[in-house]
């Protein structure tokens, strides 16, 4: 009976034994399983964050081919209107070249009438001798 007694109580302290054991070994997988979970959280919260950031360099991006397409149509605009000057002053050239060519034709009709009227007082005056005479 005693025998049996101690055969039990050390089976009883091998009992506990095991059952701190897997206490342990229980509260370890525990505490890897919240780092893990602590891990996976701070993975999550990175990975929201990379998303946010492509997400804002996505709308820069954007908003970068829409001020260079704005900038290329403003040039485009002032090209046009660099070539509309252009002829504007090419045709003012014109303008001032056959203006030019009228003002020496005016300079020659008033020279020819300053002789035309030399010529008049000439026989005026002959015609006033001749009458004289």
């Amino acid at each position: 009976a005693l025998a049996e007694a101690a055969a039990a109580a050390r089976a009883g302290a091998a009992a506990e034994e095991a059952r701190r054991g897997v206490d342990a070994e229980r509260e370890s997988l525990r505490t890897r399983a919240a780092t893990a979970s602590a891990r996976a959280e701070r993975a999550r919260e990175e990975s929201e964050a990379a998303r946010e950031e492509a997400a804002a360099a996505r709308e820069g991006e954007a908003a970068a081919r829409r001020a260079e397409e704005a900038a290329r149509e403003e040039a485009e605009v002032a090209g046009e209107a660099e070539a509309e000057a252009r002829a504007e002053a090419k045709r003012a050239r014109g303008e001032l070249e056959v203006a030019r060519g009228e003002a020496v034709a005016a300079r020659a009709e008033s020279d020819e009438a300053r002789v035309a009227v030399a010529e008049a007082k000439a026989e005026a005056v002959a015609a006033e001798a001749a009458a004289a005479a």
